[in-house]
């Protein structure tokens, strides 16, 4: 026997799929019903209860709410099923049940399935509506179905009644769904004004004296979709598809970033303005001179692309229109992130209370300004050769006050540990936070890219990512999450590396992790070998 099954889900703020309603009904040889199975799902979490949502439909919010779960409704369905063959209508709906299989059951999916609709479209070809959903296939046929749509329950009876209406033989599910044959004198074709041959794969113009009688011809309005085909054209139309794959090579070229490009299928590849790229039927590139060289491709020896050339960045139009303002995953804090937001709430108090004593010298602000950096574990007084920590008795009434995030780093500038308050590695900054450090809510993709512009910085913006690139590091930036993730590698210790690594700070806004980025590399740059590559900020 057979089973036509259906399964309406809602997706959460992350696009996670979440299964409401699963509804099937077991069918004998003439699609008659002798079984039934049918039953709501109760979501998954808060945000899936959209109750205006579709999938809702038919139902009352206490009627998910209070379901079964996910694990439960879809167990029960498997054994109900047993070894019969499932019929769903579309494709998602089989690869939902199989991802529910493999990710919430555990279990191989070993169930037989059948996509009706693909076995519909070769049966019902030439009488009328062949694709859509089982409801306007049946309507269109005046065959009865339910009035309400996306209800499973509706759904099954309303795919049963057109599978019985038109006739549909169950002999038919034994093979691959039959094909329509490809329909090419369309109504209209002989007016547009390109016409190809079907039969001889060639493409002319209309009105061509070349033009076959009783050939099979597909028409075009324009030369796009010919290009795109790689059609072969008659000499009435050759000039006009050499001319519009030049302009559709010349838009590629345009709207891309690569500084370096070559043709789908060549041996060579180009700087991005060398004009024998014109003449490709289709380009590709990429921005990095020893990518494109492990691709196992020779430079031109026209153009003569190097190592040397600029990366080339999208005009700020069209970056800007393909940038959009990330939507925002408030992450949970670790154990040591946690720690560093408390060290900043107590900062800001201490420099607060601090600069309101007007009385104070710019030495004693100075001092105070150290002292209360969350970057800093360790402290040290010039004249002297002990460090010490942040609350440490032998600290107070001493000035030009420097910081360390680490025990090492005080270490290595000379300084050794005090003996009365016995610094050590374990009070090390594993996670640090700069005092001005903001939320802010209305900052975007743009501001960044326009900062990037300032510092001369390359940059582009990929699925969440805002990548850039300074003299001696490359940078990640994760504008999806809140507090902001940022990677990095650098260049100045390791200028062959090609492997990220998290950098230990916490940043509240997409700005103020660009403007550290432009700090701590300012100062790397200019750092000598001995000191490059620390994340210390002084």
């Amino acid at each position: 026997m057979y089973i036509i099954a259906d399964v309406e889900w809602v997706q959460n703020k992350e696009n996670k799929q979440s299964p409401t309603q699963l509804s099937a009904v077991r069918v004998d040889n003439n699609w008659n019903i002798v079984d039934e199975f049918s039953s709501y799902i109760r979501p998954m979490d808060a945000s899936f209860h959209d109750w205006k949502h579709v999938a809702y439909a038919g139902g009352k919010p206490d009627d998910f709410l209070y379901a079964r779960n996910c694990h439960n409704v879809f167990t029960a369905f498997n054994n109900w099923v047993g070894e019969d063959t499932i019929c769903w209508w579309y494709i998602p709906s089989r690869d939902l049940h199989a991802f529910i299989n493999k990710i919430v059951l555990k279990i191989k999916n070993t169930k037989p399935s059948k996509i009706l609709s693909e076995y519909m479209l070769g049966f019902l070809d030439g009488q009328g509506y062949v694709k859509g959903s089982a409801y306007k296939l049946a309507r269109a046929r005046n065959i009865d179905v339910p009035e309400l749509e996306h209800d499973s329950r509706n759904d099954v009876i309303a795919i049963v009644n057109l599978l019985k209406g038109v006739g549909f033989p169950q002999e038919a599910l034994l093979e691959p769904p039959i094909k329509p044959e490809p329909k090419f004198n369309h109504p209209k074709s002989d007016m547009l004004e390109y016409q190809y041959d079907v039969t001889h794969a060639l493409l002319h113009k209309k009105g061509c004296p070349h033009i076959p009688e009783g050939a099979d011809m597909l028409g075009f309005s324009t030369l796009l979709g010919a290009v795109r085909k790689g059609y072969k054209a008659c000499a009435c139309v050759r000039e006009e598809l050499r001319l519009a794959k030049r302009e559709k090579v010349l838009d590629e070229i345009s709207r891309s970033q690569y500084t370096f490009m070559y043709a789908e299928h060549g041996s060579i590849f180009h700087r991005h303005d060398c004009g024998l790229l014109h003449n490709a039927h289709h380009v590709l590139g990429t921005i990095k001179y020893d990518t494109i060289i492990k691709k196992g491709l020779r430079p031109c020896k026209v153009c003569n692309p190097s190592p040397e050339d600029e990366y080339r960045p999208l005009l700020i139009q069209q970056r800007i229109a393909t940038m959009k303002t990330p939507k925002l995953a408030k992450r949970s804090l670790t154990r040591s992130e946690m720690t560093a937001m408390t060290r900043l709430q107590q900062s800001q108090k201490e420099r607060y209370s601090g600069v309101l004593h007007t009385d104070m010298t710019k030495q004693e602000k100075d001092d105070l300004f150290t002292l209360t950096q969350p970057g800093f574990g360790f402290f040290a007084a010039r004249g002297y050769q002990n460090f010490h920590t942040r609350n440490c008795s032998r600290l107070v009434g001493k000035s030009n006050i420097r910081g360390f995030d680490t025990f090492s780093h005080a270490c290595r500038a000379g300084y050794t540990p005090c003996k009365y308050c016995k610094p050590n590695e374990k009070q090390n900054i594993v996670v640090s936070i700069p005092i001005d450090n903001k939320v802010r809510t209305d900052e975007t993709i743009e501001d960044l890219s326009v900062l990037c512009e300032q510092y001369g910085y390359p940059h582009r913006y990929r699925k969440g990512n805002f990548e850039l690139e300074t003299a001696v590091g490359k940078w990640i930036i994760h504008t999806g999450d809140r507090p902001v993730t940022v990677e990095h590698i650098n260049l100045a210790k390791k200028p062959n590396c090609e492997t990220y690594h998290k950098q230990h700070r916490i940043f509240l806004s997409m700005l103020d992790a660009l403007r550290y980025i432009h700090r701590h590399d300012s100062e790397l740059k200019g750092d000598s070998e001995e000191n490059a590559g620390t994340d210390e900020v002084v």
